[in-house]
């Protein structure tokens, strides 16, 4: 079986890798190499433009989606500029006249052939066939990215108005606010399912009628149809005792740094069922006024 991942470490373990010496230690920890293994074989990731060597100093695009599937084009950042490394040739992601570097990658399509990248207040999509940039803000102020679906047909982003939606070259309103714990892709709490269903948490009274006392809510917006949906907010109507969320990344249990996270899996593929803590009672059957965990489901899955 083919196995394939990326790793970092300072050493150099391949012939055109570099270490960058540091007194009394014989390299500099800090000046990391990055590598992928598939095929039974090494190969250094951190070559860039028109170099023969590596340049130690790269750390992966991001945790999430930086790789493709099968390992043939990895997004990494060096030097404050992202580049993307793809059948044995990188080139820079940010280097578009109008970027002019320094961008930060967000995420991607699960094949990463499309990217998504900040800089400032803008946000750009890169498309590797072809090397093309495009602004998607050219007004700027994007405060954060909530996610991407897996083609990154759809792209959830806030702005000081609010959440909106980027789709087919139109951009939506989905809500007036959204929580920082939304984003980064990587570690926040928003899911974005494969056709574009939103699940995200905001502490603003976005339910019209409800009192949500200042507590965040968990909401889901469907793009299919363009509603939102409160998931946490109380059927009876009543004021929370508490907030709900969704989990972001965590540690794995065994990891040596807190780098070492994983993104539990809280949204349906299809973005008809979802779970979150809340410590509200919801249901009648919880009594314990602790958080606890609970399943929401869209109108027709599971009996609902």
């Amino acid at each position: 079986r083919r196995r394939r991942f990326s790793s970092s470490t300072f050493h150099a373990l391949t012939p055109e890798a570099t270490q960058a010496p540091a007194a009394p230690a014989a390299c500099d920890p800090t000046q990391t190499n990055l590598y992928a293994w598939s095929g039974g074989a090494l190969r250094l990731v951190n070559i860039l433009p028109g170099d023969v060597e590596g340049t130690p100093g790269a750390t992966l695009g991001s945790q999430g989606r930086a790789v493709s599937a099968d390992g043939s084009r990895i997004y990494f950042e060096e030097a404050g500029d992202l580049y993307l490394r793809e059948a044995g040739r990188t080139v820079q992601v940010d280097a578009a006249p109008e970027v002019g570097g320094g961008g930060s990658f967000q995420t991607a399509s699960a094949e990463v052939a499309v990217a998504f990248f900040t800089k400032a207040d803008h946000l750009y999509r890169y498309a590797a066939v072809g090397g093309t940039t495009t602004d998607l803000t050219p007004g700027g102020g994007v405060l954060g990215i909530l996610g991407a679906s897996a083609d990154g047909s759809y792209l959830y982003y806030l702005t000081a108005t609010g959440l909106v939606l980027a789709h087919a070259g139109q951009v939506t309103a989905v809500a007036a606010a959204a929580d920082a714990t939304n984003y980064p892709p990587a570690t926040g709490t928003a899911r974005v399912a494969a056709g574009g269903t939103l699940a995200f948490v905001s502490s603003a009274p976005l339910k019209a009628g409800f009192d949500n006392a200042g507590h965040p809510e968990v909401y889901v917006y469907s793009p299919a149809t363009a509603t939102l949906t409160c998931a946490s907010c109380n059927p009876r109507g009543a004021r929370p005792i508490g907030g709900a969320g969704i989990p972001g990344a965590v540690a794995d249990g065994s990891a040596p740094t807190a780098t070492d996270v994983y993104k539990p899996r809280a949204l349906s593929a299809a973005g008809d069922r979802l779970f979150f803590d809340s410590a509200d009672a919801l249901v009648t059957e919880d009594t314990n006024s602790r958080t606890d965990l609970y399943e929401w489901d869209a109108y027709g899955v599971g009996g609902c």
